[in-house]
């Protein structure tokens, strides 16, 4: 069977694009993952941090790199509210 020009452009066109949409993934790369977490938990740790009333919780996630982000964001949330609160921006 002899192929056409159009029929081998095709061919690999289609090759070319199930390559790359193999190598690119369809999930989140863990840095979102890490930066959805980072935000999470610095908005968790500068409430705690700030409002008396807010209780802490411990939390666990499934995906390593949330909770990775989720850590460092209480941390910095925390320190925030440290840093506001010296500069008189908090109650």
């Amino acid at each position: 069977m002899k192929r056409t020009r159009r029929s081998s452009l095709l061919l690999r066109t289609a090759v070319c694009s199930l390559g790359l949409a193999l190598l690119t993934g369809c999930g989140d790369d863990a840095a979102e993952r890490f930066g959805a977490g980072f935000d999470d938990g610095f908005e968790a740790g500068y409430e705690s941090a700030c409002d008396p009333d807010v209780e802490a919780i411990e939390e666990e996630f499934d995906d390593a790199e949330y909770a990775r982000g989720y850590a460092a964001g209480v941390v910095q949330g925390a320190n925030r509210c440290a840093r506001d609160q010296r500069a008189g921006r908090t109650r």
